[in-house]
């Protein structure tokens, strides 16, 4: 009777798990490789030739076959409203691969994504930070992501260094994200934070 009531036990937890996803204090190890999306960019002043010269050694035109892995590490925050993420990642350029780190900073500020309910669907949206070492320095990079609920389909547009001296890229797929969608998805997080 014991050895039946222990089944129903793990079997009851496993449907959980599997019908609520996170729970507050659970993670989970997310690993996703993009191509650079041409057609994709958040309103922004476009990338100058010699900054992209001077971060990575290559021409503008180069960075069109760029490639972004991300390996990330998620946790729900304690409000169980956003995610705590860290990791780390690879960015790659024409023949040359350039890692970089994700960090948090232990309330999830540095590198948090927030989260939204638009028609019953559930989006991530936030900024990654960390660091870059490129052809000259090590440097900042941040991510600004999007996710799905389910995680998968992602946009991430990656901006490497400060504002007037960044080299800015976009990946993924942004098909799911229409300007619809993403009006929706800022009106929540502005809700939110109000």
């Amino acid at each position: 009777m014991n050895k039946i009531k222990g089944i129903a036990i793990v079997i009851c937890s496993l449907v959980a798990i599997l019908l609520f996803g996170f729970s507050p204090d659970s993670s989970k190890d997310l690993s996703m490789e993009m191509e650079k999306n041409k057609n994709f960019q958040m309103e922004k002043m476009p990338t100058k030739p010699e900054v992209v010269k001077e971060k990575f050694n290559v021409a503008s035109k180069n960075l069109d076959s760029s490639k972004l892995k991300l390996n990330l590490h998620i946790k729900k925050t304690k409000d169980g409203k956003g995610l705590i993420v860290d990791g780390n990642g690879v960015l790659k350029i024409d023949n040359d691969t350039y890692p970089f780190i994700i960090e948090e900073n232990g309330e999830g500020v540095s590198s948090s994504i927030g989260q939204a309910e638009v028609n019953g669907q559930t989006y991530y949206k936030g900024i990654l930070q960390g660091h870059i070492k490129n052809k000259k320095s090590n440097d900042i990079i941040s991510i600004v992501s999007y996710f799905t609920g389910d995680m998968k389909q992602q946009v991430s547009n990656v901006i490497v260094g400060t504002m007037g001296n960044d080299v800015y890229m976009s990946f993924g797929d942004n098909s799911f994200l229409t300007k619809q969608l993403n009006e929706e998805i800022e009106k929540k997080f502005q809700e939110a934070n109000q």
